[in-house]
C-alpha cells in the first residue's frame, strides 16, 4: 500500500481559527498513542487530496516537526453553509497493535435480478467493522450487485473476501446480510400482472 503522507504544522492556539481558514489552511487536531493532544494546522488542498485516497478507513501518515505520526482521520467537521472542511480529528495508532474500527461498504454493478426481476434489492449496511494493524485497512470493500440473479439471493459478511484475508479479523457477524434481492412490492407475480393487463 502507497503511504500518504501530509506535511502538518503545529497550531498557535491563540490565533483565531478565522483567520487560519482565511489562508487556505484547516485547523485540527491529533490525539491517540504515546502523544499528548495537539493542536495543528495545514494545507486545505493538499488534505483534500490526501483524504479523498485514505477517507476514514485508512492510514494517513502525518509529518510534525520531522517525526511520522500514523494516524486514522476520526472526525471531520463541515462548514454546514459551504459544505467546506472546518476541522479535523486525527487519531494517532500504535503500528504494531490492532486497530478495531470500520471500513466502508461500496456497492457496484446492476443486479440482473432487479434488471429482468424487478427485484428491490435491500443494502441494509454502509460499513462493516473489523480489527487488524494499521498498514492492512482498507478504504472499502466493494460488493458486486451482478452475483443477485435470482429472488433471494443475497451477499454475507462470509462472502466478502476480506472474510478471509490474513491478518484482517471481521467483527461484524458472519451471517450478516448485506445485500439481497427481494420480490417486488406485491409480490412475486405483481410486475407479471401488470404485463397481462397492458
Amino acid at each position: 500500500m502507497n503511504e500518504t503522507i501530509l506535511q502538518v504544522q503545529v497550531r498557535n492556539t491563540e490565533e483565531r481559527v478565522k483567520d487560519i481558514r482565511a489562508e487556505g489552511l484547516i485547523p485540527a487536531v491529533v490525539y491517540g498513542f504515546d502523544l499528548e493532544p495537539t493542536a495543528i494546522q495545514f494545507d486545505y488542498q493538499t488534505f483534500r487530496k490526501a483524504f479523498r485516497i485514505t477517507g476514514k478507513s485508512t492510514v494517513m501518515t502525518l509529518e510534525l516537526n520531522g517525526k511520522k505520526l500514523t494516524t486514522l482521520v476520526h472526525d471531520v467537521q463541515y462548514n454546514p453553509l459551504t459544505d467546506e472542511f472546518d476541522h479535523v480529528d486525527f487519531l494517532a495508532l500504535d503500528d504494531n497493535a490492532p486497530v478495531t474500527t470500520t471500513i466502508r461498504i461500496r456497492y457496484e454493478g446492476l443486479s440482473p435480478a432487479e434488471k429482468n426481476l424487478q427485484s428491490v434489492i435491500s443494502k441494509p449496511y454502509t460499513a462493516i467493522e473489523v480489527s487488524c494493524l494499521p498498514t492492512l485497512l482498507k478504504k472499502d470493500i466493494v460488493i458486486d450487485l451482478g452475483v443477485l440473479k435470482n429472488f433471494f439471493d443475497k451477499v454475507t459478511v462470509a462472502d466478502l473476501e476480506i472474510s478471509s484475508e490474513e491478518g484482517i479479523k471481521v467483527l461484524t457477524s458472519p451471517d450478516t446480510v448485506l445485500a439481497q434481492a427481494n420480490t417486488p412490492k406485491g409480490g412475486i407475480n405483481a410486475n407479471a400482472d401488470t404485463e397481462d393487463d397492458a
